[in-house]
């Protein structure tokens, strides 16, 4: 490629940069934009932005957004401050949203690819002091690394696609110290205590068969300490 040709491409480039730059800036050069709010301006300085052909409807959903989380704060959040101002703010704040719901998104993918979960089916067991619901499970270890334990929910939908019950899963209870070794799969039993006054522990008993079982991961933990957790993805960096 030439000189010539390459100085061409550079300059259209730069040009193109420019061009967007410039776009984007000219959707706030209005004056409206970098007016402060006051008690009595609110409503004249809306209604001005939202007759601006040059704003895009996500700029504008944005303001509406800004001024609608932040007066929710406190009555006089907005007062002083600029429909940009606003803008800016809630710009910031919902990126930090969209990087908070990724990572959870991330980890929860994360957790489905490197396990497999069964519900084997519910055994009552009971005592003279005691009446469980005994609740197997199969755990399968589709990672490259031996797992320690299992967290989350098993919850239980009745035909209506009603929720019946949760079971909270934390399976190094029932492993015994033992790990899940790689590409293979253990079975254990978790007790549970059943309360027969509990309409939904009866219909635990009574109508397992029709429901439909549904497990939520939360957290693996492997022998080396390392771990993939929803909870850990969704700490905030300060």
């Amino acid at each position: 490629m030439n000189l010539v040709v390459k100085s061409c491409l550079l300059f259209l480039s730069a040009g193109i940069i420019l061009s967007s730059c410039s776009n984007e800036s000219d959707e706030f050069e209005s004056n409206d934009f970098k007016v402060k709010i006051t008690q009595d301006n609110l409503l004249v300085l809306v209604n001005q932005i939202g007759e601006n052909q040059d704003l895009d409807r996500e700029s504008v959903d944005i303001i509406t957004s800004g001024i609608t989380r932040l007066s929710t704060l406190k009555r006089d959040t907005i007062i002083g401050k600029t429909i940009m101002e606003i803008y800016d703010i809630e710009s910031a704040f919902q990126r930090e949203q969209s990087n908070a719901t990724l990572k959870t998104q991330g980890a929860r993918v994360d957790l489905v690819l490197n396990h497999d979960f069964k519900f084997v089916g519910l055994i009552a067991r009971d005592t003279l002091d005691k009446s469980l619901n005994l609740v197997g499970i199969e755990v399968t270890n589709t990672s490259k690394k031996e797992i320690s334990n299992v967290q989350g929910t098993l919850q239980f939908y009745d035909a209506n696609g009603q929720i019946v019950k949760t079971y909270p899963v934390l399976a190094k209870n029932s492993l015994n110290k033992e790990t899940i070794p790689v590409g293979k799969t253990i079975r254990f039993i978790i007790p549970y205590t059943h309360d027969k006054n509990n309409i939904r522990d009866e219909m635990m008993r009574n109508d397992i068969k029709n429901m439909r079982a549904v497990w939520i991961a939360t957290m693996l933990e492997f022998s080396d300490g390392s771990q993939i957790s929803v909870q850990a993805a969704n700490a905030i960096q300060k």
